[in-house]
C-alpha cells in the first residue's frame, strides 16, 4: 500500500497550521454526520487526547511509556480497552470522524502511527518530518497535516492511501 505524502517548507509551520484551522469556513460539504446529528463543522485538532465524533472512544497519548490507551466512552464512564505500543514519544492525537483510525504523532521517531480502532493495533506508520508536534483532520477524513518542528514543515497526508 504507498502512502501520498507531501511536506510544505515553511518558516512556522505550527502558525500555518493555525491559520489553515482557521481559515476553513466549515461549510456543509465538509459536514460529517454521526447518528444524524452534525458531528464536525470544521477541522479538528489534536492533543494529547482525542475524542471520537459520537463519544464512544477516546485516545491518549502516554509520551512517557511510548504507548496509547484506548477507552470505551460510550456508556458515560471509560473502561480500558487496550494500551497499544506506537512510536517513541507520541505527542498528538486526531481521530478520524468515522471513528475507525486514530493517529498518533510520535515525535522522536518523526512518525505516525495509524491506530484501528476496532482490531485495537497499529495498522501503519508512516515518516513525517523530523520532531513531529500536532496533527489536524480535515472534517471529511481525507487529508492530515502534521507539523515537524525541528525540519520547519507541514506534512500532508493521503488518510485513503495510509
Amino acid at each position: 500500500m504507498k502512502t501520498q505524502l507531501s511536506s510544505l517548507s515553511l518558516g512556522a509551520p505550527v502558525v500555518f497550521l493555525s491559520l489553515l484551522l482557521v481559515s476553513c469556513d466549515g461549510s456543509n460539504s465538509d459536514d460529517v454526520i454521526v447518528g444524524g446529528q452534525t458531528a464536525f463543522q470544521g477541522p479538528t485538532s489534536s492533543g494529547a487526547l482525542g475524542l471520537s465524533a459520537g463519544d464512544e472512544r477516546l485516545v491518549v497519548a502516554n509520551p512517557d511509556n511510548d504507548t496509547v490507551s484506548i477507552f470505551n466512552t460510550a456508556s458515560g464512564g471509560a473502561s480500558l480497552l487496550a494500551e497499544i505500543p506506537v512510536g517513541d514519544e507520541p505527542r498528538s492525537v486526531a481521530v478520524s470522524p468515522d471513528a475507525t483510525k486514530a493517529y498518533v504523532v510520535n515525535s522522536i521517531t518523526g512518525t505516525v502511527s495509524v491506530i484501528s480502532l476496532s482490531g485495537l493495533n497499529v495498522a501503519s506508520t508512516i515518516p513525517v518530518g523530523v520532531d513531529p508536534r500536532a496533527i489536524a483532520i480535515t472534517p471529511n477524513g481525507t487529508k492530515l497535516y502534521v507539523t515537524n518542528a525541528a525540519s520547519n514543515s507541514v506534512s500532508v497526508i493521503n488518510t485513503a492511501t495510509d
